[in-house]
């Protein structure tokens, strides 16, 4: 959604205008690098599982960190 916001001037007082608009939503699952990032995360989803559970230590709670831990 956009959201525009002009001033316009009325004697002392300024009066705010205010537009919205939805956009639609962009095609990017057909873009190469989307389909890629889908082939790559169809693999480790079915990549096999170790056979017994291994013990991982994230450090840092930024984007990456926390995407990694999930």
């Amino acid at each position: 959604m956009q959201v525009s916001q002009g001033r316009q001037q009325r004697g002392r007082r300024a009066v705010a205008t205010i537009v919205c608009r939805d956009f639609p939503k962009p095609d990017f699952e057909s873009t190469k690098p989307f389909q890629e990032m889908q082939d790559a995360s169809q693999w480790l989803k079915d990549a096999p599982r170790p056979q017994r559970p291994l013990k991982v230590v994230i450090v840092g709670a930024g984007l990456a960190g926390l995407s990694t831990a999930k």
